[in-house]
């Protein structure tokens, strides 16, 4: 699945990230945390929500914890926490 309709950075900066990163994305005004497993042949990223600003926002959104979802790096807000891929 992917995730659509996320913000993007307002500087226009790619924020890079890695697998085994935690990283910070945003959706309707909602932060969401998840955590980076690889990166896909088309460089989207392929992401678990491990975290959410909250929980009956993404719920409501039909967005579930632990489901892999694939986002675009543009997307990456921040990134909260490193992996051993960087």
């Amino acid at each position: 699945m992917r995730l659509e309709g996320l913000a993007a950075p307002r500087e226009g900066i790619l924020v890079p990230a890695f697998p085994g990163d935690v990283v910070r994305l945003e959706k309707e005004g909602f932060w969401l945390y998840c955590q980076v497993d690889e990166r896909l042949p088309n460089g989207d990223l392929l992401c678990r929500i491990v975290d959410a600003q909250s929980w009956p926002a993404i719920m409501t959104e039909g967005i579930r914890p632990g489901v892999g979802y694939a986002v675009a790096p543009a997307n990456v807000l921040s990134v909260l926490a490193t992996g051993t891929g960087a």
